[in-house]
């Protein structure tokens, strides 16, 4: 859902009914925040939810707000992974509104991703790949 700071409207809410994985951001500030992100997620009936755009210890001084002060943890069933990247097994998904957490990389390996994907962000500066789960982005359709 990128970087969405509003509710969805009924067309938009249609479009993504039943989704399997949703990314919501949840940080506040220009996003949604938790409760609103909650809100979303429940209206679309996603089987899982990944939350992103939150403050977290590879961006210390953000002005978003902390995943577990977000409310959107809140009554739902969270999964802690081990690991930065989230693989979905088709033999036994998890439980319908599963929560997944991925374990944040470091800012240290967020700095070698860069560098060897040519990213040309001066060291310190935040950068997406610190805070969000290794994800395929399908390819822009003209």
């Amino acid at each position: 859902m990128g970087g969405l700071g509003h509710e969805l409207d009924v067309n938009l809410r249609a479009q993504c009914k039943d989704h399997s994985v949703v990314l919501v951001p949840i940080g506040g500030v220009v996003t949604l925040n938790g409760q609103e992100a909650s809100v979303v997620v429940d209206s679309i009936g996603a089987d899982i939810s990944i939350p992103m755009h939150y403050k977290n210890p590879a961006a210390p001084n953000s002005p978003l707000a902390h995943l577990d002060e977000s409310g959107f943890l809140d009554n739902k069933l969270v999964k802690y992974l081990k690991t930065d990247y989230i693989d979905l097994p088709s033999a036994k998904p998890p439980q319908h509104g599963t929560v997944l957490i991925p374990r944040l990389a470091s800012a240290a390996n967020a700095r070698i991703r860069r560098k060897q994907a040519g990213d040309k962000k001066p060291e310190g500066s935040c950068s997406a790949r610190q805070t969000e789960p290794h994800v395929r982005r399908r390819p822009e359709q003209t």
